[in-house]
């Protein structure tokens, strides 16, 4: 991880009205420790009606040869809308996605890119942690929940080999596996869920990352929490509908991914 010949890599930013958290995060990924001309940066502002737009403008003004925006101003809404119309701008078979909310690590960048040496990985996910904990009962709980589901869920299946779930927070994702399994689906509210099946089906594995911390503001009140559940509940039952039957079929899958991926799902 010292010597490697670092691919190119471009970092996707999806943002909607986003500009409390935007800057910070802009910020943060132009000091990353990755090779300056081998990194890209793309953020997409997803048809914003605040200050999110300007934020951008200014960060690409100041880092021209680094921060390369995209301004989508129609076309679906969504974040898989937006990852589709953004993917086509890409020019790097590895693809990093970043929630504008989120704050990784300044050696982050390199330990999800890493496992993309390995040519059997599709995608990377890297570790969720709160850094609001000490708010309430709840961030205390989201706290417990997010170090079991990484920590614990998520490295287990990984020690395993069954199937570490890819997530769009903080993650990585080959291009050319992607697009050549069927791309992100727009439709879906768990576009990273979709995105791990689809890459599963296709033959290829994603791996997960504990040591590749990535911070979060965790819902602070119990009405947002339910959003966030319910979007999450959807998304995952849309999930199973498409690709339950697909799973248990599929000759590419063995016998103990397809039993971890029918309990995933």
């Amino acid at each position: 991880i010292d010597c490697a010949e670092w691919p190119p890599v471009t970092v996707l930013v999806p943002a909607h009205n986003e500009e409390l958290v935007i800057g910070q995060l802009l910020q943060v990924l132009t000091e990353v420790d990755y090779p300056r001309e081998r990194l890209t940066i793309l953020p997409i502002d997803d048809r914003s009606t605040d200050g999110t737009a300007g934020i951008v403008e200014d960060f690409a003004a100041r880092h021209p040869d680094l921060i390369k925006p995209f301004y989508r101003r129609e076309g679906k809404p969504g974040k898989g809308a937006a990852l589709v119309d953004a993917t086509e701008l890409v020019e790097t078979d590895i693809m990093l996605v970043f929630d504008a909310d989120y704050i990784p690590g300044r050696g982050l960048i390199k330990q999800l890119t890493a496992p993309f040496f390995d040519p059997e990985v599709g995608a990377v996910m890297g570790r969720v942690v709160p850094k609001n904990v000490d708010v309430n009962l709840l961030t205390r709980i989201l706290d417990l929940e997010r170090a079991g589901g990484y920590q614990v869920d998520q490295q287990a299946r990984m020690n395993r080999r069954l199937i570490p779930q890819y997530g769009g927070t903080v993650g990585g994702i080959r291009k050319p596996a992607l697009l050549a399994a069927g791309g992100w689906n727009e439709n879906c509210l768990a576009e990273d869920t979709d995105a791990t099946y689809r890459l599963l089906l296709a033959g290829w594995k994603t791996v997960y990352q504990n040591r590749s911390e990535c911070y979060e503001e965790s819902p602070e009140t119990w009405p947002s929490r339910r959003r966030q559940v319910t979007r999450w509940a959807r998304g995952h039952n849309q999930t199973l509908a498409r690709y339950f039957w697909k799973l248990l079929g599929s000759r590419r899958v063995g016998f103990a991914e397809k039993v971890d991926g029918a309990l995933l799902l």
